[in-house]
């Protein structure tokens, strides 16, 4: 078993590419503020931590993918 984590700037490029407009601050915003359920936000003093979950993150992008190139 393999516990699959991107960062930010990862996460904004995958979503891109399924055709999704976002940036890697955005996506920082949104884990953040609670918004997007694929990751955890850990404060650690001055810089925060980002875990993003591919297995989670897959699963959001596609109940929202249409299907359609």
């Amino acid at each position: 078993m393999k516990i699959e984590t991107l960062t930010p700037r990862e996460t904004a490029d995958y979503l891109r590419g399924l055709g999704m407009s976002t940036s890697e601050d955005t996506i920082r915003k949104g884990l953040d503020q609670g918004v997007f359920p694929f990751g955890d936000v850990v404060q650690t003093g001055s810089s925060p931590v980002y875990y993003i979950y591919r297995a989670l993150l897959d699963k959001w992008a596609e109940e929202r993918t249409t299907g359609r190139d």
